[in-house]
């Protein structure tokens, strides 16, 4: 049995951080060897075989730098030598690489893999902008489709999960803070059609109002747990 250097609590499954406390155990002296004799808490999630090893990287670049150079070359000759709609096929390759890479890989919760998916998609849609001949539609209607889809998706998961809610707080906190993105969106580009974009903003300032009043215990103390204070 492990005991924490710091804390004094005996720890029996293998972890390098005392559960309690937070105390490296190795930083603390514990044997590296000591913690690997011991089992983990919880069966490690299950890895998508095709994805492990470097071997995944390796074709699905080859086959990205061949339809990047394919779309390049066939709008160069196609589209009097303006390369725009090959951004958004790069842009695209791009993103379901972080998706495999970052989210079907992740054994994060399904919450911070909803958050990091409304960042990816966000970040997608700014990035082509400047390359589709109506800009505005995705600042008035795609990125408030996105963050709405993101903010209902994640509530529906606290409902189902209402024993522990608290573990989703902060994502759930995150992404309706976040809601008014579209709406700083619209103002910046000049858009009249602000009412979906309104709407979502508004949306979320009412989940984080009701989050605020409801589980403000619960939220104070996920941040101490979040930033280990």
């Amino acid at each position: 049995m492990i005991v924490c250097p710091n804390c004094k609590v005996e720890i029996g499954c293998r972890t390098e951080v005392c559960p309690l406390c937070h105390t490296n155990l190795i930083d603390a002296g514990i044997k590296q060897s000591d913690i690997k004799r011991k089992e983990f808490a919880f069966p490690k999630r299950g890895k998508l075989p095709f994805l492990l090893g470097k071997h995944f990287d390796l074709v699905y670049f080859a086959i990205f730098s061949l339809i990047v150079v394919a779309s390049i070359l066939i709008e160069l000759f196609t589209m009097d030598k303006k390369v725009n709609v090959s951004w958004i096929v790069i842009a695209s390759m791009l993103y379901v690489y972080l998706f495999l890479r970052l989210v079907i890989q992740s054994s994060s919760y399904f919450t911070k893999k909803v958050l990091g998916q409304a960042f990816s998609l966000t970040g997608l849609a700014c990035s082509t902008l400047g390359v589709i001949s109506r800009p505005l539609i995705l600042v008035e209607y795609v990125l408030p489709t996105i963050y709405l889809i993101a903010i209902v998706l994640i509530v529906i998961y606290v409902i189902i999960h209402r024993n522990a809610p608290r573990k989703h707080l902060l994502n759930l906190l995150s992404i309706s803070l976040l809601a008014v993105i579209p709406m700083i969106a619209v103002y910046a580009t000049g858009s009249t059609s602000t009412i979906f974009a309104l709407v979502v903003a508004i949306i979320g300032g009412v989940i984080v109002l009701v989050s605020a009043i409801v589980f403000w215990k619960a939220i104070i103390n996920e941040l101490k747990r979040a930033f280990h204070i």
